[in-house]
Parts: C-alpha cells; sequence; structure tokens
C-alpha cells in the first residue's frame, strides 16, 4: 500500500495518496495487528501505530525520530538485505522474510515508499510474525526433501501403481528387476514381473489382481510375493501396498525389499533347528526354558513327546510329578543368583534317568527374566563312575596284595639271605682261615651283597610303582655323613689299586646337621659312586658337594669309560643302561639311576648326568638346603666306630636258632653279654626280670606274642631301654610299624656285623644301663 502526503501525522492521516490507493484512518491505522510505521527518507519514525510501540516496547514520543532499524532489533544500522534500501532504489514496495535468532521467530517485512508531488518522500513499513507459517513450510520443505531423498537413495524398490500398471519408480527399482531405464519399467503390469505361479500355486495375474483390490479397499496390504527378473531368475521378495489419495484419485504406492538371503536364513534356521533337534533325541538332552513362576514358556519337541502338552502346567509338575517346586531348585537359585547353576537330577517319570541340569539365566526382549534348561543325560558317566569305583577298589584290592606279596617275600627272601650273610661275615671275621678259604669268603659275602643290593632295587622300584615310597627326614651331621661314605667305599677302592678315590668335605658355610633322609640319601651317593668304581679301570673318583642357590648339589665324578650324549635321555629309566652291551659285560638291572631320580623327585630335587666319552661321567643330585640348629643327640662318628660295649647285656628275641647263633657270635665277639627270649612273652618277661639290661634287639615275627606287641609292652615297664627291631620285612610301612609301637630304630634282615654295631654303638655310648 502506498500512502502520500507530507512526512507527519497530520499530513498522513488524512492526506493525499498516489493514484488507485485507497486511504486509511487513524483508527485503522491504530487497531492493526502488524505492525506499522511510517519513515522519513532517513528511516526515521514519523509515526508508529500501537502494534508497533508494543514490539519495540516504548511510547510515541521516544519512538518518534528513531530509526527504524533500532525500534526493530536490526543492528546499529539497516543490514544489507533490508527491503527499506531495496525500495529506496528500485522506488517499488519490497518484501523480505526477517530470522531473529535470539527469539527462533520469522517476521514478513514489507516496505513501500511514498510519494508526494511525484517525488520520493518517506517510506511505509509492515511486520506480521510469520513464524508459524514458515516452520510449517520448513518442515513441508524438509519432509519433501526427505521423501525425495528416500525415494530416490533406498535401497528397496520403490513404485506408484494404479489398475493399468505401474506410474513411477525409483533408481532401486531398474536395478532390483533388472531393467535399464524407467521407460522400460513402467505402464508393466505386477504379473509381468512374476512367474507363472506363485509358490502357492496360483496363477501370479489372479493373485496380484487379489493384493491390489485388497490394498485399495484396506488401504494396507503386506504379502511375500515371487517376484521375476529381466534375466529370467525369480526371487523373493516382501511388497508392502499402501493406499496414496492423489489430487483426489487414489494410487497405490509399492514397496518391494529382496528377502532371498532371508528366506535362505530361514530355511538354514530351520535345517539347523532340525539337526539340534535331532541330537538332542539322540543324547536324551531335553531343552526348555522356565520363568520366575514355574511355568514353562518353551519345550523342545522330544519333551513333548515323551511327556506330552505342557499347556498350564509348572514344570515341577510336568517334569517330576511334584504338586510344589523342587528342594534346591535350580532355576530358583539360577534367577536369584543371575548366574549359572548347575545341578544333578532323576527323572522319576522316566525310570528315574539321571540327568545333569544346567541352569542359565538370561533376560528377553521385555526385560523379564528366564531360566533356560539344558538338561544332558548322563547315564553313561554314571556307570562310567561306578566302574571306575568298582576298578579303584580292585587297584587297591590288588595293591594290598602287592604289598601283602612284597612283604612275605622280603621276608622269605631276607631271612635265608642274613644267615648267608651273617655266617660268611661270621667266617670271614671271626674264624681263622687259609687265604684261599678266605677268598671263597669273600665271593660269599660279596655275591649276597649283590643280591641284597638286587632285592633292595626290585623292592623299592615296586615301592615307587605303588605309590609306598615316603622318605624318612631327620637331623644328619653332614661330616659324618660324608665321612661314613668314605669308610665304606675305602675298602671298595682298595679292590682297584689304580683308581684313586677322593670324598670331599661339607661346602663352606654349610650348617652341620641338615634335615634329610640319611638312607636315602646314602643309596643314591652309592649308587653313583658303585657305577663309578664299575666302569672306571683307573684314574680317580672324586665326591663332592656344593651350594646351587638354595640347593645343595653332591656329585660323582669319574674317569671311566662314559658315554654318548644320545644316551642321557633314557639314562634314568628303568630297565635302561647307557649300552645294550653294559648290562652283559658289567652286570646290573638298569634299576639303580631310575630309582635315584624318584628318591631326588621325592627329596624336591632332581638328577642329572654329563658325560665324555672315553673321559669319563659326573653325576649330580641336587635336594633341598634344610640346615638344622641341633643335632637331635646322635652319637658323632668317632664314638660310634671306637666306643667299647663289652659288658653290655643285651636281650635278643628270635625264635629262630640259627639267626640267634649268628647274631650271639657277633655280639659275644664284642664282649657284650646276651640273652634270649624264643617270643615275646619271653622278651617281656625278661625286661621285668633283668633290669641290668643295655639294649633289646626284637624279632618282629614271632610265636606267642609279635614284637609290636612286645615293644609296646616293654616300653610300658622301661621306657628308656632301647628297643632296636630286627624283621625280614623291609617295607617303609613295617619300618613305620615298628616305630609306632615304641621300638628306637630299625633294623631290615640280613642284618650286616658294621650296621648292628653302629645301631648299638649309638644307642649305647655314654648309656647309663
Amino acid at each position: 500500500m502506498a500512502l502520500t502526503g507530507n512526512i507527519n501525522e497530520s499530513d498522513l492521516i488524512p492526506g493525499s495518496v498516489t493514484p488507485g490507493e485507497p486511504l486509511i484512518s487513524a483508527e485503522l491505522f491504530d487497531v492493526l495487528e502488524d505492525v506499522f510505521m511510517v519513515t522519513d527518507l532517513e528511516y526515521r519514525v514519523v509515526s508508529i501505530n500501537t502494534a508497533g510501540l508494543k514490539r519495540c516496547g516504548m511510547s510515541a514520543e521516544i519512538a518518534r525520530g528513531r530509526h527504524c532499524y533500532e525500534l526493530m532489533a536490526c543492528g546499529p544500522s539497516l543490514p544489507p538485505h533490508c527491503p527499506a534500501l531495496r525500495a529506496k532504489a528500485s522506488g517499488k514496495t519490497e518484501t523480505y522474510i526477517n530470522f531473529y535468532p535470539e527469539t527462533d521467530e520469522y517476521d514478513s517485512v514489507k516496505v513501500t515508499p511514498l510519494y508526494k508531488d511525484g517525488a520520493l518522500n518517506g517510506f511505509v513499513e509492515s511486520r506480521r510474525n510469520v513464524t508459524e507459517q514458515s516452520r510449517a513450510l520448513s518442515l513441508l520443505c524438509a519432509s519433501e526433501e526427505r521423501f525425495k531423498k528416500l525415494f530416490t537413495d533406498s535401497s528397496d524398490a520403490i513404485m506408484t501403481l494404479n489398475e493399468r500398471g505401474f506410474i513411477d519408480c525409483n533408481p532401486a527399482t531398474l536395478k532390483i528387476f533388472g531393467c535399464e531405464s524407467r521407460e522400460e519399467f513402467i505402464s508393466k503390469h505386477p504379473s509381468e514381473f512374476s512367474p507363472k505361479l506363485q509358490r502357492d500355486g496360483r496363477q501370479s495375474t489372479e493373485a496380484a489382481d487379489e493384493h491390489i483390490r485388497t490394498a485399495y479397499q484396506t488401504g494396507r496390504n503386506f504379502f511375500e510375493w515371487l517376484h521375476l527378473r529381466k534375466d529370467g531368475t525369480t526371487f523373493s521378495a516382501s511388497v508392502l501396498l499402501s493406499r496414496i489419495d492423489l489430487i483426489g484419485k487414489p494410487i497405490l504406492q509399492a514397496v518391494v525389499r529382496d528377502i532371498t538371503a532371508q528366506k535362505r536364513a530361514e530355511e538354514e534356521i530351520r535345517n539347523l533347528n532340525k539337526q539340534i533337534e535331532f541330537v538332542l533325541g539322540a543324547t536324551g538332552t531335553g531343552l526348555d526354558i522356565i520363568d520366575g513362576e514355574f511355568n514353562i514358556v518353551y519345550i523342545d519337541p522330544s519333551w513333548a513327546e515323551v511327556y506330552g502338552d505342557p499347556a498350564g502346567k509348572k514344570c515341577f509338575a510336568y517334569f517330576m510329578n511334584r504338586t510344589e517346586p523342587c528342594p534346591d531348585c535350580g532355576v530358583t537359585r539360577a534367577l536369584n543368583t543371575k548366574q549359572t547353576v548347575v545341578s544333578e537330577e532323576n527323572l522319576i517319570q522316566e525310570g528315574n534317568r539321571p540327568v545333569q541340569v544346567i541352569s542359565i539365566p538370561f533376560q528377553d526382549e521385555s526385560g523379564k527374566w528366564l531360566a533356560a534348561e539344558i538338561n544332558v543325560d548322563i547315564s553313561e558317566r554314571i556307570n562310567f563312575e561306578k566302574k571306575l569305583i568298582k576298578a579303584k577298589e580292585e587297584a587297591e584290592k590288588a595293591n594290598r596284595l602287592k604289598s601283602a606279596f612284597l612283604a612275605n617275600m622280603s621276608h622269605e627272601i631276607r631271612t635265608p639271605m642274613n644267615l648267608i650273610i651273617g655266617y660268611s661275615e661270621l667266617l670271614r671275621d671271626y674264624t681263622e682261615l687259609t687265604p684261599d678259604q678266605l677268598k671263597f669268603v669273600d665271593v660269599i659275602c660279596n655275591a649276597g651283597d649283590h643280591l641284597l643290593d638286587l632285592i633292595n632295587d626290585i623292592i623299592d622300584m615296586s615301592m615307587i610303582e605303588s605309590d609306598q615310597f615316603f622318605l624318612k627326614k631327620k637331623p644328619v651331621d653332614l661330616v659324618q655323613f660324608l665321612d661314613e661314605l668314605r669308610n665304606t667305599f675305602t675298602k671298595k677302592a682298595m679292590e682297584k689299586p689304580e683308581v684313586s678315590l677322593i670324598i670331599g668335605s661339607a661346602p663352606d658355610g654349610a650348617a652341620q646337621f641338615i634335615f634329610t633322609d640319611p638312607t636315602r640319601l646314602r643309596q643314591v651317593l652309592s649308587n653313583f659312586l658303585g657305577n663309578a668304581f664299575k666302569f672306571t679301570y683307573r684314574g680317580e673318583i672324586e665326591l663332592g658337594t656344593r651350594f646351587s642357590g638354595d640347593s645343595l648339589e653332591f656329585f660323582v665324578r669319574d674317569t671311566g669309560i662314559g658315554f654318548e650324549d644320545n644316551k642321557l635321555d633314557h639314562l634314568f629309566q628303568r630297565f635302561q643302561q647307557a649300552d645294550d652291551g653294559i648290562a652283559e659285560k658289567f652286570g646290573g638291572t638298569g634299576l639303580g639311576l631310575a630309582i635315584s631320580k624318584a628318591i631326588a623327585e621325592h627329596f624336591g630335587g632332581h638328577v642329572w648326568a654329563e658325560s665324555v666319552p672315553g673321559s669319563g661321567s659326573v653325576f649330580y643330585l641336587s635336594i633341598p638346603y634344610e640346615p638344622v640348629q641341633e643335632s637331635g643327640g646322635e652319637t658323632s662318628l668317632e664314638s660310634a666306630e671306637y666306643s667299647d660295649l663289652s659288658g653290655k647285656k643285651i636281650l635278643v628275641a628270635e625264635d629262630n636258632d640259627t639267626s640267634f647263633e649268628a647274631l650271639s657270635m657277633v655280639l659275644g665277639h664284642e664282649g657284650m653279654l646276651v640273652l634270649r627270649a624264643r617270643n615275646g612273652l619271653e622278651a617281656v618277661r625278661a625286661v621285668d626280670i633283668n633290669h641290668d639290661l643295655a639294649a633289646v634287639l626284637l624279632d618282629i615275627r614271632m610265636p606267642e606274642m609279635n614284637g609290636y606287641d612286645a615293644a609296646i609292652k616293654i616300653k610300658a615297664l622301661r621306657p628308656g631301654l632301647p628297643v632296636i627291631a630286627q624283621t625280614a620285612f623291609a617295607l617303609n610301612e613295617e619300618r613305620e610299624k615298628c616305630l609306632a609301637s615304641g621300638c628306637d630304630d630299625y633294623l631290615s634282615k640280613p642284618i650286616k656285623k658294621s650296621e648292628l654295631l653302629r645301631v648299638l654303638r649309638r644307642f649305647l655310648t655314654n648309656s647309663r644301663n
């Protein structure tokens, strides 16, 4: 609207206007809801209506004379896009949509030039809030843009059609159906892109028309369809038909999605489910899902075949024929703890078939907690466990029989061996013999020692195999221990004058006493030294000791024949020797090193060897170093070797006459007085009567009363009297049993004179008896 006249309110309202424009009254000017103001050529406000004053928050007196951009918060000056500038330049009405980011609002701004006498005299500016309209328009444009982008960029085929055929399509349609252009696709009926028959056997033309009619009638139709590409291949698709009213005329929009991969996956899942069901059925495994109220949510077909329809039944009633939940229910525990629970149950309705139940808690899509139960048949495992228990019992029985056999064999072999070795030593040490006779006796003694070593090795290996091998640790004087080895093998060294024996001392800083099993430690080192003497003809044999970290190492070095490196792998195995010809040439069973290895491992240590063929070998034993501060009261070697035993009264409880005579002769030659008891009862009476007894040598297997019971009664009468067991039973439990009965020490037959005297001297030196 253009107004003319002087640029003041009296001239404007009313005033002259340009031809063709109506006259506006002051009343109308003030009641308009839009902002109206009149400005001069410098854009200063001449007049402003009530809506404008309200908008700028000023009175008419303050607003007049100010620039319009000050009132309307357009900035410090007119912006370049201001329609007032353009109206001044063009001489015509200019419009602009102005956005105010502070308030997130839009104004429609219209500026009309004012003329007086044909000359530009000012402007009339109107402003209308068009925020709602602008937003709606923006949303409409955005929606249209999104739809256009969706239509163009969608990977699904989108097309429009009517009763006659397709009207339009997107690029994905051409790609899916294998068409080269839009013109090639449109105007064709859907049946032309379908095989003759659908999967249900219906004609595609008939089925397509039916689906189209349904979509027109209901507004929407979703179904699966078998489509045909241009190249003749078919594919499965999901089709959504939606009715759209376009300018009062309804058409259909079709969205087609290729679901070939989905159908293939579904088929694979169906096949997999069949396979799973087959496996579950074949293995007797059942799968079910239970909720917190014991309702059956799912059950696999194998369960249903056995138990029937689960509808309306609780799991405890369905499976266990119970009226209340099972005690310690795995489902309840799994749902309470939110952890997998494994339990075992017997299915009562299946003849108490045992199953392992794995209850796995999980949440469904709604967040509800459920428990999946996997029931695995464990009948074979239970049967196997029963067989295993039976086999274990039979093995334990066989082990007991084996132990009894070993004990009897030990007794039966050691009893005659005791006589052979004992009387041989008596001949050699206490009888005047000719040189030839002495030679013969030495042969018998050596053969007896060799046979005894063989028996000991066999028994040791049997105990190792039956897990009856134990160590008997106690404080041991390391210096005395090495001296005893020196004395023992000095005699052996005398048989080979070209071989020097070197027994080293304890390593610097070693405690005098260490905690170990002296018998087994001596056995290993004696085996190493014995082998060294066996395979060394000249040079030297050395036994040494050293520290290695927290271990005490013993080594035996020789200058013997040695062996190849490839023999190390089986050197410490049973019945193995460095060379197949060694047994034939040197003898031996191949058990010594295997037993040494087992002993070392029981110590918590290990053995190994090094060798240079033709130059010698070194065998090592490493055991934990366990020093002790006190000796445990053991008599030193010197006192044990040379202390005088004459005058000591000894009771020998022995029912075997020849065994007693052998012991009596040894003790008598040492000046001791010997009393005899033929059974355990006589031994107890003798101790009760003879208060001057110094010690008792107590056989274990005797009539009337055995040695165990006799030891208990003797210790009750004389707690301080040394009782030394002597037995042909040489197993570990025999020693334990003797010591548990009160015996102070243990001698296994055959009893060598040196060992007998060593033990007696240890107990009788400085004795008051």
